[in-house]
């Protein structure tokens, strides 16, 4: 449940759309894709940005960085958040660039040692 926090507005609606054989989801369809509307028109109302963490990274970045931190690889982290892994090399690059390190191993140590300050 808790990764599906993360997937956003344009995954959740792919998800949405998936064909299911006989169609025996069209109402559950239909309430995710309702639900995805609302919750992008209230943020928009609320001038909610999505939350960023004391990296200033976002919560999908952090997420991805944490899985670096663990050893995981690109491949790894696109298949268990049902990413591409060219969507996840970007937001390495993007990791990289906010935390102002040169390699994935940098930006590893950087967060253990935040996170164990």
């Amino acid at each position: 449940m808790s990764r599906l926090m993360f997937l956003g507005e344009a995954r959740l609606k792919e998800l949405a759309n998936i064909p299911f054989a006989g169609g025996k989801f069209d109402a559950q369809r239909l309430a995710l894709l309702l639900l995805v509307d609302r919750l992008v028109d209230a943020r928009q109302r609320l001038g909610v940005q999505p939350k960023q963490d004391s990296f200033g990274l976002s919560a999908r970045e952090l997420e991805i960085l944490e899985r670096l931190a663990g050893g995981d690889s690109n491949k790894a982290i696109a298949r268990d958040l049902l990413l591409s892994p060219h969507t996840v090399k970007r937001h390495v690059a993007n990791i990289l660039d906010k935390l102002g390190v040169r390699s994935r191993g940098q930006a590893a140590a950087l967060f253990r040692k935040a996170r164990s300050a």
